[in-house]
């Protein structure tokens, strides 16, 4: 019996037009088999579009009991892209200086940003507390379905005898999309 040998170059040429012709076009065996590489199709690409995401706004805090540990805050804010949005986040305080929560932010037409947010209170006095946030965006709806990015928000509020909260915050970071 006698064995064909042939050089490694040769050998992995063979071997990758033969598994270049089990899935692909006629134009990509050639292609593999001259040593070129070959594009991707404009419909199998997306491109991601990096942009600001910063707004302000304020939001009214409800605390699911007198000292229960679950939250929400409503409201709303002037966001660059959305415009002047609604604002919900509900969450969970681990301790006064640490909470997680999910956000959403609604924009007129109907578009929505999503996050995850971790913070706490970073000081305080008897009437005023100070807060730091980071946020993690999750996706979202419309021209943000499957946003990314992150940022950062601080803000204060005064505490109020009668337990009203009102928080006034600003947020900035950047997000991007696919499109």
């Amino acid at each position: 019996m006698r064995w064909l040998v042939l050089p490694i170059g040769v050998a992995t040429a063979a071997a990758l037009t033969i598994g270049l012709s089990a899935c692909g076009s006629s134009n990509a065996r050639s292609d593999a088999a001259a040593g070129r590489t070959t594009r991707r199709s404009p419909a199998t690409t997306r491109a991601v579009t990096s942009q600001p995401f910063e707004g302000s706004g304020s939001a009214r805090l409800l605390r699911d009991g007198p000292n229960a540990g679950t939250w929400t805050l409503d409201g709303t804010v002037v966001a660059a892209p959305l415009g002047r949005s609604t604002y919900h986040q509900s969450g969970t305080f681990t301790s006064l200086e640490h909470w997680t929560a999910k956000q959403t932010i609604t924009g007129p037409n109907g578009d929505i940003v999503t996050a995850d947010v971790v913070g706490g209170v970073i000081s305080e006095t008897p009437t005023v507390a100070k807060i730091k946030t980071t946020e993690t965006i999750t996706g979202g709806a419309g021209r943000f379905a499957g946003a990314r990015g992150t940022t950062t928000t601080t803000g204060e509020t005064s505490l109020m005898p009668n337990g009203d909260q009102v928080f006034a915050f600003q947020f900035s970071g950047s997000l991007a999309t696919s499109s």
